[in-house]
């Protein structure tokens, strides 16, 4: 079928080495690889009208004899296939692995990758982002932008409020904030797994499973690291509360948040479990709440409380997640590679992202004090 045929040799182009394919060749190749690119795009428009008109005609939307062109349609070699599609997820976890596919999956692989190095399906992706943030709350709580690309934002410094009486006749009071603009550029992230060839033998399902698990959990600790630290690097110093997690420190903590929505605690098990629970404050009844929440570990004075590895053991960090933008430049793609000398197999997660606060004053840190 012609379809079959387009995607062999677009298939076949993309692995010559281009470096070698010089002058009227490299020419005659790329007006040959355009030309196949549209006849496959008419084609699929072809049939996808052919399938409308046929809805149309059993709804009595139209009426008339509909021509048949050809039966292409008819068959596997016309379908549209996303990275929804089960076809291509089989088709990506088999060629991690080397493995052969069937016809369908080559189609699958081949129609999804012809101009983009092969993009991890949804399923996976999803997968991965789910158990990233289970793992690591902060990381699914703050804002997360899928631009694409490198972005420039400007983030508020100081806030001068409005409020005051104002002399009839005179101009009102004016807001006035200070902003210094970011730029959001990325910064790589990535996980390796090492598998040996007869661990990579493993059934289909459970080798999925082990990948997905292995990368969203090495990803998903670098990327905590990542948000906390940059948290704590451009919050400003007056909301940093360091001579000890005490109720009042906890309360100058809270204090010295400003323009937050819905606040939460992220502290570690150790912390929390520590410092808080029999925490009581100067009337001596406990801070500490249970929560019917249950992505929250409890309620501190009214802010939900999660077990955030990524802190440390000995402070806490509050604030709205809301106000930190994660911008997101690359979604987690899976590469392998494979060493003859060791025989082992290299799985490599990655992703390029990056983040910052968009109000120095959105989050709080109370900590022991470093000395």
């Amino acid at each position: 079928m012609r379809i079959d045929d387009i995607n062999a040799r677009l298939a076949e182009i993309r692995g010559m080495n281009m470096d070698e394919i010089t002058g009227e060749a490299l020419t005659a190749l790329e007006q040959e690889v355009e030309d196949l690119q549209a006849e496959r795009q008419q084609i699929q428009n072809e049939a996808q009208t052919r399938h409308q008109l046929r809805d149309k005609v059993a709804a009595g939307v139209v009426t008339g004899t509909i021509i048949e062109k050809n039966e292409e349609e008819n068959n596997m070699g016309n379908r549209t296939f996303t990275l929804e599609s089960e076809e291509y997820r089989s088709a990506f976890l088999k060629k991690l692995r080397g493995e052969d596919m069937t016809d369908v999956e080559k189609r699958a692989f081949s129609f999804l990758t012809t101009n983009t190095a092969a993009p991890l399906p949804t399923v996976m992706q999803n997968r991965i982002i789910d158990l990233i943030g289970e793992a690591h709350p902060i990381v699914a709580d703050v804002y997360r932008m899928d631009s694409g690309s490198s972005i420039t934002i400007p983030v508020a410094k100081a806030v001068v409020a409005d409020a005051g009486k104002t002399a009839e006749g005179a101009a009102a009071n004016e807001l006035q904030i200070t902003f210094g603009n970011v730029n959001l550029s990325g910064e790589d992230y990535t996980a390796n797994i090492k598998m040996s060839y007869k661990m990579a033998n493993m059934a289909i399902p459970a080798f999925e499973t082990y990948l997905i698990s292995q990368i969203a959990e090495r990803l998903g600790a670098k990327l905590a690291v990542g948000i906390v630290a940059k948290i704590k690097e451009v919050m400003a110093a007056t909301n940093k509360v360091e001579t000890g997690v005490t109720y009042a420190n906890l309360c100058a903590g809270f204090g010295e948040l400003k323009r937050v929505g819905q606040v939460v605690v992220y502290g570690t098990r150790k912390g929390v479990y520590n410092k808080l629970v029999g925490m009581v404050d100067q009337n001596k009844r406990p801070i500490f709440q249970q929560s019917i929440n249950d992505a929250a570990a409890g309620r501190l004075m009214g802010a939900d409380i999660k077990f955030e590895d990524a802190v440390g053991d000995n402070e806490l960090l509050i604030g709205d997640p809301k106000k930190y933008l994660q911008n997101v430049i690359a979604p987690v793609i899976i590469e392998s590679a494979k060493d003859l000398d060791t025989h082992m197999f290299t799985y490599s997660g990655y992703t390029c992202q990056e983040g910052t606060l968009t109000d120095d004053k959105a989050f709080a840190l109370v900590a022991e004090s470093a000395g």
